[in-house]
């Protein structure tokens, strides 16, 4: 949920940071292309120290301790379904709507632009591959 890109988000979440993409989205363009599903809920992360105060007892999955706020996380976590104790939940989701733009990363060479066009024209995606904004000119 960061207004501005971030070197060390493009290092901390690609392995291989000549190789990655971002995809950006809205807390409104998730919400719809989760369906509206009223047993979702989409909210940001909370960012506490624990060492002084209680995380919710009955939403403990809205915080995380300060040393993360970098992050700046927004979640949808599914509150009512069926499958109790298995580890995680499938949901569909409409991923041409849940994107809002996609950004290259801004040490990827062109081949990798030109892969990433062919694999959205492949699955019928109808978004504008953006380059990131770092590698943009200095305004003097």
């Amino acid at each position: 949920m960061n207004d501005y890109e971030s070197e060390a988000m493009w290092k901390l979440y690609s392995k291989d940071i000549t190789n990655a993409i971002a995809i950006q989205t809205t807390y409104q363009r998730l919400y719809e292309a989760l369906g509206k599903d009223p047993s979702i809920a989409i909210g940001e992360v909370h960012y506490i120290d624990f060492s002084n105060r209680f995380s919710s007892a009955s939403h403990p999955y809205w915080y995380k301790h300060t040393s993360f706020e970098y992050e700046k996380e927004v979640r949808a976590i599914i509150t009512n379904f069926d499958k109790k104790g298995e580890a995680g939940v499938t949901h569909s989701i409409d991923i041409d709507l849940l994107i809002e733009n996609i950004y290259v990363s801004p040490y990827a060479p062109q081949w990798f632009y030109d892969v990433v066009q062919s694999i959205l024209e492949k699955y019928g995606i109808s978004k504008e591959i953006l380059q990131s904004q770092m590698k943009a000119t200095p305004f003097y």
